[in-house]
């Protein structure tokens, strides 16, 4: 588009700079009046006025043209500088987005991986209960058989300490209130 108005900018100045002044039919010179030449003097100068007053708004116009030559290149710079972050700022919206989801998937295996120990957590505590409780009633039965033992213990002795002799020195010696096995 730049080289097509520079083209018509061309052929425009072209015309004014290629006019060649028209030869002016003078057969006789002394036949020109003052006046006539004063005329062509007048337009020489409108002419010469008219071509200063082309070529300093060439001039001008070339200023403006340069001047919005290089606001147009630093335009496409900058757009090409916010396209480059823009492209930037996808990939590194892509790449947050992908560690996301990886996160996301590592923190959910993490979640499973805790609810699975705490189940198994939970499995070993009631183990542990149930052990403890296996112990108590254990405890509970030894003490209740010891105490039985002691009794019946205790039954016998009395049974036998009415016996003076039991077979010889057998357990005579040892019967006394606390029983024969202590």
């Amino acid at each position: 588009m730049a080289s097509a108005s520079d083209e018509e900018n061309d052929a425009v100045l072209s015309d004014v700079e290629a006019d060649e002044p028209v030869p002016v039919d003078i057969r006789n010179p002394e036949n020109i009046s003052v006046e006539k030449f004063r005329e062509i003097l007048a337009e020489l100068d409108r002419e010469r006025v008219a071509r200063e007053a082309a070529e300093n708004a060439k001039n001008d116009l070339q200023v403006s043209f340069n001047r919005l030559k290089v606001l147009c290149h630093e335009a496409i710079k900058k757009r090409d500088e916010c396209s480059r972050q823009r492209d930037d700022a996808l990939r590194e919206k892509e790449e947050a987005l992908k560690k996301l989801e990886s996160v996301g998937g590592e923190l959910s295996e993490g979640i499973k991986l805790k609810e699975d120990v705490l189940r198994q957590k939970d499995e070993v505590l009631k183990q542990l209960e149930e052990v403890r409780k296996a112990r108590e009633s254990m405890r509970v039965e030894m003490e209740t058989g010891s105490s039985m033992l002691v009794s019946g213990m205790e039954k016998i002795s009395r049974k036998v300490s009415s016996y003076k002799e039991f077979g010889g020195n057998g357990c005579q010696s040892r019967i006394s209130t606390q029983g024969c096995l202590q």
